[in-house]
């Protein structure tokens, strides 16, 4: 989660981020703007920065834009995209009934641990790339807000 209070209206930070934000994903070759894929309403957006190449761990900014009597205050939280929590969600299930499945019939606990530690494993991989792929996308929005 982020806070960032601004000197701007509302309106002047939803042009800037109209401006440098696309309804396509993928980067065209030699092509620098516009830097996000989108969308950017009056008082609220999601935004995922625009690759040269797919990635599953590229984070999704959420964010409301609230105005106040000096300027605008910009909430932004960060998460992964949809399809790949719908994917970890389902991985850890299999991997869940797995580790049951083969505790139960072979009547040794090692299947567990084991379990639980390949779902620790995984969840180390998937935070470290994700906080990875997340300082290029925050540092592009305070570039396109400043």
């Amino acid at each position: 989660r982020e806070t960032i209070v601004l000197p701007r209206s509302g309106k002047e930070i939803h042009e800037r981020l109209v401006a440098v934000t696309s309804n396509s994903v993928m980067r065209e070759p030699g092509e620098q703007q516009p830097w996000f894929s989108g969308l950017v309403l009056e008082d609220r957006l999601r935004l995922i920065l625009r690759a040269n190449r797919p990635g599953p761990y590229s984070p999704v900014a959420k964010g409301r834009l609230e105005e106040t009597s000096t300027g605008c205050i910009l909430f932004l939280r960060f998460s992964l995209m949809p399809n790949m929590e719908w994917m970890l969600r389902f991985w850890y299930a299999v991997l869940l009934v797995g580790s049951l499945s083969f505790t139960y019939f072979n009547r040794e606990p090692f299947g567990m641990v084991a379990g639980v530690l390949i779902a620790v494993l995984i969840w180390f991989v998937v935070r470290s790339n994700f906080y990875l792929h997340l300082r290029p996308l925050r540092d592009a929005i305070h570039r396109a807000i400043a």
